[in-house]
């Protein structure tokens, strides 16, 4: 017997469903993802699973749309039973205070940026500058908006509305891994000298967490060390592409959120190198692929 298009482990599409799609519940964005991540059936259906973090919340019913994320075509829609609750509940991905929440590229659980206000984007800003202020002033690294941040400043001069946190970067003064590591250590250090929250996750990155803005959590903004190891710059530890170092100093600006904020010299370079050639094109479920 054919499966139904929305079931209790996940979502069977038709094969020619192969673009970026967002999946909502009641209308409202939960999760996107890539089609052609999955294998095509020889019922030529793709079977999507649910994302392991969002199974616990799946109790109750709520209707299921699967929206072509560029285009708006909806390729399937279905009201669904989930159980698991009483007759009349709709599933709700919400915080306890009944703040929005979705299924991030990564599969965590998220409050995206789509529905942060004003007072919680300016806030994550200030958090941002300052950190950039300890990078250039205390320890002689230049640092700018990255990732997410660099590209929602490039392509909409501002947060992503289908991201979730602020990414910053620096560029290393050192190629040897344990010395970026050690530098690493030592720029954690000065930015709980000026008094911030800091986790060090590795020997190239670091994590910020802001203090609440009004009794709302704000997300941690990630902090990475980037370095050259002959002319490859490895943006993270684990991904390096051979990028001039003219297209990384001397530093430039970009609007972020009405503000001016350091990025690379050539912010187009880098987005490419951390995109691909189609970083103009919003995708939500974009993947980083590792070696």
């Amino acid at each position: 017997m054919a499966r139904r298009p929305v079931g209790q482990a996940g979502l069977n599409l038709p094969a020619h469903v192969t673009v970026t799609c967002d999946v909502h519940f009641d209308g409202r964005r939960v999760w996107s993802f890539a089609p052609t991540d999955f294998d095509t059936e020889r019922s030529q259906r793709r079977f999507v699973p649910w994302p392991r973090l969002l199974l616990p919340w799946l109790r109750g019913t709520t209707t299921v749309s699967v929206v072509e994320h560029l285009s708006g075509v909806v390729a399937l829609i279905e009201e669904h039973d989930f159980g698991g609750a009483e007759a009349g509940t709709r599933v709700r991905l919400e915080t306890a205070a009944g703040a929005p929440q979705v299924v991030d590229k990564w599969g965590f659980i998220q409050h995206s940026f789509d529905d942060r206000g004003p007072e919680d984007r300016a806030r994550l800003v200030d958090v941002a500058e300052q950190i950039l202020q300890v990078l250039a002033k205390d320890c002689d690294l230049p640092a700018w908006v990255a990732f997410g941040s660099l590209l929602g400043a490039v392509r909409e001069g501002g947060m992503i509305g289908h991201d979730s946190d602020v990414d910053i970067a620096y560029l290393s003064k050192h190629e040897n891994p344990v010395d970026v590591a050690r530098e690493m250590f030592a720029v954690s250090r000065a930015l709980r000298a000026a008094d911030m929250s800091v986790a060090t996750r590795t020997g190239s990155f670091c994590a910020v967490t802001p203090p609440r803005s009004q009794g709302r959590w704000l997300p941690p903004i990630d902090v990475y060390a980037c370095f050259y190891v002959g002319d490859t710059l490895y943006e993270t530890a684990s991904v390096g592409q051979p990028i001039p170092r003219e297209a990384v100093l001397p530093l430039t600006t970009v609007q972020f959120e009405g503000r001016a904020l350091p990025a690379p010299a050539d912010p187009e370079v880098m987005l490419e190198a951390s995109y691909g050639p189609n970083w103009r094109i919003p995708d939500p479920a974009f993947a980083y692929r590792t070696p």
